[in-house]
Formats: structure tokens, sequence, C-alpha cells
């Protein structure tokens, strides 16, 4: 899960709202996991309760919410808004990490 967004620049609380909506996601989906009591792994039992909320995604200066996975070079509003820029390892070849 990646939130992108403009920090305050416009004073419209787009940032404010982001950290909040982050906030109130991953505190909803570790009590999800915490609440599991099943037998699962504990791995097995993050991916299950992840919520559908739970996705990259990024604000505009004017806060509109676009969602769309974060990928490096990719297409997407969210690439044009906030390009990624590489970094030795990426330069060297290696893979992104996995997301969950």
């Amino acid at each position: 899960m990646l939130f992108t967004g403009y920090f305050l620049g416009s004073g419209d609380g787009t940032f404010f709202g982001m950290l909040m909506t982050a906030l109130r996601v991953i505190d909803q989906w570790l009590d999800n996991i915490d609440s599991d009591v099943s037998n699962r792994p504990a791995a097995e039992k993050v991916r299950a309760n992840k919520l559908a909320e739970a996705t990259d995604t990024c604000w505009t200066a004017t806060n509109q919410k676009i969602v769309e996975p974060a990928t490096y070079n990719g297409p997407g509003q969210c690439n044009q808004l906030y390009p990624s820029y590489g970094d030795p390892r990426i330069a060297a070849g290696h893979r992104l990490p996995m997301m969950f």
C-alpha cells in the first residue's frame, strides 16, 4: 500500500486527509489481523484481512483521489504526478520487492 500526495502546499488539507486515511486503513487492517482466531500462518492472516481500501493511491493538488498500482516508470496518472526515480539497485537490474 503506497499513498502519495501533495504536502500541505495549497493548505487544502490534502496531506492531513491522506495521513488520516492511511492511519485508519492500517489500524483497521491490524485490528482485523489481531481478531483473526484461525490457525492460518501469520502471512496468510495478513493477506486475508487486508482491506479493499488498502491499495496504492495518490491524491492530486485538488484533492482528487486516484487508485492505481504503483509501478516504476509505468503509465498512469500517479506516475505522471509523482514520477519514480531509480536507485543504484534498480540501475544494476535488481527487481522491486514484492508487495502484499
